[in-house]
């Protein structure tokens, strides 16, 4: 999400995608919020997640799509797409953050 800064990414809560179980998760960032519809596959080789997401944006019905696959560095690469609006390139490091019942977060990396 390299198009806004850090103080926008996190507006409303600190800025974060997350995978839960083996189909599930969440995305927020600005006045963004959405769930999602995960599949795990490879890209390029590469293990990757798609999904499809459905929430609020500044309030308003939103829905897209998105992926992400391992890039360098130990960061997930990818694009996150808002139907009817824009796309973004996505990129993202591992969170430090795990927990018992397989929630693995990312958030937002800029620089």
């Amino acid at each position: 999400m390299d198009v806004w800064d850090n103080d926008f990414l996190d507006l409303v809560e600190e800025a974060h995608l997350t995978f839960k179980g083996s189909a599930d998760g969440e995305i927020a960032f600005g006045a963004l919020k959405g769930f999602l519809d995960v599949r795990y596959g490879t890209r390029d080789g590469s293990a990757c997640a798609e999904f499809s997401w459905e929430g609020l944006d500044e309030n308003d019905p939103a829905c897209g799509r998105g992926w992400v696959a391992f890039g360098t560095a130990g960061r997930l690469v990818g694009h996150f797409y808002i139907h009817i609006r824009r796309r973004f390139g996505l990129r993202v490091r591992k969170s430090l953050t795990s927990s018992t019942d397989g929630v693995i977060g990312v958030g937002p990396e800029l620089k």
